[in-house]
């Protein structure tokens, strides 16, 4: 199987548990990865390719974005980056793409995969597919994006002839100029916007995110009231999760120290074995307190999920202030 990442120099080492689950869970006999760089230097790209030297059962090929004049789409950038959108222009940065190739696979390098990867050659005959965003409020992408569903960029099952054919930049170039001005999530909203009812649905365990790990099925069922998936198809998918995907959870990641991330284990786990002196970084402020108790998370999570806006923040606020008085009063007693 053909695999995708795009990956700048900040998040080089993010990768490295990603390909290593996947090489040793996916099921698959052969692997090429196509890694799309940005930023990267001669010492970061070594790193990689031995790492990826150790597999005699896998192959690799590099290509940089600096290549590629992507900044002419005027795409806004996510986080300082144009690396996130890269995977939407894929054909014209992998120029030397074998023809033969029917499929490729796009991952996220936040993720872990747990299971086989084979089961999506079942979903080979759509443009693309992805699975549903299960987090994601059907107001926010309805009200704002003017759509009746809406994926996760973070996994996407290409087939190469009907993408090529679909031409996504001419496609992208009729997007309407309002909706232009409510994008949030650039390649993900563009993705929605653009592909829209020519996107399959894979399953979501190909694509399940941190929240339905933490959460018990009572505490998701108040979560998921309000997402296009309901808490008893989440439920059902997690008990057969293949992809583990770290999105959203207020950026505490899997490679943070914290007790609410559960892809953390994973994750370190798969770093140890790769640098058995490898630690994970240090949280501070707000978030170091936040991601210490699992119990306060998911209060916060929860609020928002069931209050407004206005009265979730104001409940978060109270619940920071009360955690904080009884770890006080604690400390008192001790």
């Amino acid at each position: 199987m053909h695999i995708m990442y795009t990956i700048n120099k900040k998040y080089s080492d993010v990768i490295l548990p990603s390909i290593y689950s996947l090489i040793e869970n996916s099921g698959l006999e052969s692997i090429h990865f196509h890694i799309i760089t940005a930023d990267f230097d001669e010492e970061t790209n070594n790193k990689i390719a031995e790492f990826l030297n150790n597999f005699p059962n896998v192959s690799y090929t590099f290509y940089k974005l600096e290549d590629y004049p992507i900044d002419d789409y005027g795409i806004p950038n996510w986080r300082g980056t144009q690396i996130a959108n890269a995977r939407l222009f894929f054909p014209n940065i992998i120029k030397e793409i074998n023809p033969d190739i029917d499929n490729l696979l796009y991952i996220d390098s936040d993720t872990i995969i747990k299971g086989n990867l084979t089961g999506l050659e079942a979903y080979s005959d759509k443009i693309v597919c992805a699975a549903k965003e299960d987090v994601s409020k059907k107001i926010d992408y309805t009200n704002r994006l003017g759509l009746n569903r809406y994926f996760n960029s973070g996994v996407l099952y290409f087939n190469l002839d009907k993408w090529k054919d679909f031409d996504f930049v001419h496609e992208m170039r009729l997007i309407n100029p309002q909706s232009r001005y409510q994008i949030i999530y650039p390649d993900q909203d563009i993705f929605n916007l653009v592909v829209r009812d020519e996107i399959g649905t894979i399953p979501t365990r190909y694509n399940l995110s941190p929240y339905s790990l933490i959460m018990n099925p009572l505490e998701m069922k108040l979560f998921y009231r309000t997402c296009q998936l309901s808490s008893e198809e989440v439920l059902e998918e997690k008990k057969n999760a293949i992809i583990l995907h770290s999105l959203g959870f207020f950026n505490i990641k899997p490679w943070h120290k914290n007790n609410i991330n559960l892809i953390t284990k994973d994750y370190e786990g798969y770093m140890k074995r790769i640098n058995p002196e490898y630690q994970l970084e240090e949280l501070s402020g707000l978030k170091k307190y936040i991601s210490i108790s699992p119990t306060l998370f998911k209060s916060i999570i929860l609020t928002k999920s069931v209050f407004p806006k206005g009265l979730s923040n104001a409940a978060r606020e109270l619940s920071l202030k009360l955690q904080k008085a009884r770890d006080a009063d604690y400390s008192k007693k001790r």
